[in-house]
Parts: structure tokens; C-alpha cells; sequence
């Protein structure tokens, strides 16, 4: 975690003050009332990450195989148009 933003809400904030506002607005909002988007935020905060401290991981992973290859942590972006006005 970059500790100049220590929340997503501050580095959501710093990438709206650096990027043009159609840009911005494309990619943080959503379709007319952005209902999906504030279900989808909100359940996101509803969700409560408790790290396992002391204990026994020797068989996790977090491998997984997509399309016939491998992958050891997966992570991906969906595609987004105007991708030269966003950087972080």
C-alpha cells in the first residue's frame, strides 16, 4: 500500500484533481441513476477482509487457470476506452 494514499477514497480524490473531468467521470460513474454502482460500492464495504495471523498456510494458493494457462495470482482490468487520459 502507498502510504500517500491510505485510503482509495484519497486516491480516487488525487486521480479526479489530475484528470480532465470527462475523463474522470467516465470511468468513476456509471449508467443514468448509477444504482449498479452504489449496490456495487456499497456491498463491496459491507465485505470485511480478517487476515489469518499465526496459523498454518503451507497448501494455500492463489494459482488458478484461465483459458488453459496458469496463473499464479490473478489480476485483471477490464477493458475501458480513453485509456490515454487515465494514469495513476
Amino acid at each position: 500500500m502507498n502510504p500517500s494514499y491510505p485510503s482509495i477514497e484519497l486516491l480516487a480524490e488525487r486521480a479526479r484533481q489530475r484528470m480532465p473531468g470527462f475523463a474522470y467521470d467516465y470511468l468513476a460513474g456509471g449508467c443514468m441513476a448509477e444504482v449498479n454502482l452504489h449496490k456495487n460500492t456499497s456491498d463491496i464495504r459491507a465485505v470485511e477482509l480478517r487476515p489469518a495471523y499465526l496459523r498454518d498456510y503451507k497448501g494455500a494458493s492463489q494459482k488458478t487457470t484461465l483459458f488453459g494457462r496458469e496463473y499464479a495470482s490473478p489480476f485483471g482490468i477490464a477493458p475501458v476506452g480513453l485509456q490515454s487520459l487515465m494514469w495513476p
